[in-house]
């Protein structure tokens, strides 16, 4: 029997990370796939929270042996964001998230998939915010034209992780 784990680092059930994570979940069984919405700059809290009790946990101070995890684990890294993919090549994002995806691969011993969804919704009814750095139609309209592709491939990474395991 296969097992699946969708760790979603984000506090809204529904939003944009738990689709994702669910698309996964829909293609797999045994492999893990941490899903994080990026707050300033940054995985979410809890995500982080999670992360640094689950990996060291699993970890030893050795060069030879960085891991006692009973096994190599497949696993994929799902972010969403608010920036478009031009703010996060600004902003060197790829390095700063890239710590938290060599260290699953030092614990988990397989490389994480890596899916990146840029320029996300973050509110269902703009109008009720102050977010006016934002053209919410624009934003619509980016969702529109790339969720769906998105979520076949979140799919497609959770299928492609249970080939694997």
């Amino acid at each position: 029997m296969k097992k699946f784990f969708a760790i979603n680092g984000s506090p809204r059930r529904n939003g944009n990370t738990a689709q994702l994570l669910n698309e996964a979940v829909r293609g797999a069984a045994d492999a893990v796939v941490f899903g994080a919405p990026i707050y300033f700059m940054n995985l979410s809290a809890g995500m982080v929270a999670f992360i640094e009790r689950f990996f060291f946990s699993n970890y030893i101070y050795s060069a030879e042996i960085p891991t006692v995890f009973p096994k190599k684990l497949p696993s994929a890294w799902f972010y969403t964001m608010n920036m478009t993919e031009d703010r996060f090549a600004q902003f060197n994002m790829a390095a700063k998230l890239g710590v938290s995806e060599m260290t699953t691969k030092n614990i988990l011993q397989v490389a994480p998939k890596i899916l990146r969804a840029y320029n996300t919704v973050q509110f269902k009814d703009y109008s009720k915010y102050e977010s006016s750095i934002f053209n919410p139609e624009e934003k619509i309209a980016y969702r529109a034209e790339n969720f769906a592709n998105l979520c076949a491939q979140a799919y497609e990474i959770g299928r492609s992780l249970i080939a694997e395991s």
